[in-house]
């Protein structure tokens, strides 16, 4: 199990446990208990980390032992392993989570209102994409500003098990944005 978690990139999620809301962020999410703070496997339904290190095995195996991929070559990505598997009891739910945006285009004045967001940094750039499971696609009404530096924030909105397509990575999850903010560290 730690080397699916270490392969995936999984274990950068653990880091989200040190980061908190800011206090007013903390009182408004007491007051409006309808909206559920999610943790990344929260979003995989039971059996599917037994599926997924199944996946990755099969295709390490299937490497056959090639060695090293040049950077830059034809061999230079690796695809997205794993299932559109869902929790449907999340579907329609208003939810909050943490994680590293992937923009898919950038507006004016560095604002997008479409983005993939991903449980852990680099992701879907140089690194394994993470499961379509573990990919949420955020869609806000308005454009939105995203942190320059790849900086973590919190998402917040409706969740469908809509799943969507795109040439960095597909997403199992929809969200409709209705709130983004920066992490916060514990002090």
């Amino acid at each position: 199990m730690t080397q699916f978690l270490a392969r995936t990139g999984l274990l950068a999620v653990l880091a989200v446990s040190a980061l908190q809301l800011p206090p007013l962020q903390q009182a408004a999410q007491a007051a409006d208990s309808a909206v559920r703070t999610l943790a990344w496997e929260d979003l995989m339904p039971p059996g599917e980390e037994e599926r997924l290190q199944q996946a990755y095995d099969n295709y390490m195996a299937s490497l056959g032992g090639k060695g090293m991929v040049m950077e830059g070559s034809p061999g230079d990505s690796m695809e997205q392993i794993g299932t559109f598997n869902v929790v449907q009891d999340l579907d329609g739910k208003q939810i909050r989570i943490p994680g590293f945006p992937v923009p898919l285009d950038m507006g004016g004045g560095g604002t997008t209102k479409e983005f993939l967001l991903v449980p852990y940094f680099g992701a879907c750039i140089h690194s394994p994409p993470p499961p379509p499971n573990q990919v949420l696609y955020i869609r806000s009404d308005k454009p939105v500003s995203l942190p320059t530096n790849m900086d973590p924030v919190w998402v917040q909105g409706k969740l469908t098990t809509q799943r969507m397509d795109s040439d960095i990575g597909s997403a199992a999850y929809t969200l409709a944005l209705e709130g983004l903010e920066p992490y916060y560290r514990k002090k």
